[in-house]
């Protein structure tokens, strides 16, 4: 049988486990470094030497952190409607009342399923408001397909879409 070279590490690891030695033997450098400073001192008669303690980073941040100005959040790509756009988009509401106010009620039936059209309407808008939130609904065309038990829908003339009966 054939002698077997080493273990196949998977790339990289070598150099991750070289960087970690490196990183150990700079700390324990460090910390020799300065063990002989602070024994390099002078000592004092019947006193031990004085180290400073610093204090711990993450708390300073914390202060600073605290002392800034807090900004304003705001929903990320949201722009606030000018006034004309808000009075535009509340008599385009007062319209569609006005307008559905006076309907007669209309059910499709078909094996054994019977919907109104006023819901299959109103499933409509929430599919389409989950979408478009402030896009204002002009005008809704309705496509009835009782055997697949599907509306597809067609709303302002540009934005389609379908609903499960």
């Amino acid at each position: 049988m054939p002698k077997k070279k080493g273990i196949k590490h998977p790339r990289g690891t070598r150099q991750n486990r070289r960087e970690r030695m490196l990183a150990r033997k700079k700390s324990n450098a460090l910390a020799a470094a300065a063990e002989q400073a602070i024994s390099a001192e002078p000592k004092k008669a019947g006193r031990k030497p004085v180290v400073e303690k610093k204090k711990s980073e993450p708390k300073r941040l914390r202060e600073a952190q605290k002392a800034m100005p807090v900004p304003e959040r705001r929903k990320p790509g949201r722009k606030p409607k000018a006034e004309e756009q808000k009075a535009e988009a509340k008599q385009l509401r007062t319209a569609q009342k006005t307008a559905d106010s006076g309907k007669a009620t209309v059910y499709i039936q078909f094996k054994g399923l019977e919907d109104r059209v006023d819901d299959l309407i109103e499933a409509v808008r929430t599919d389409f408001r989950a979408a478009h939130k402030r896009t204002p609904i002009t005008g809704i065309k309705l496509y009835v397909k009782p055997e697949e038990y599907t509306v597809y829908y067609v709303v302002n003339d540009s934005y389609f879409g379908k609903v499960n009966m």
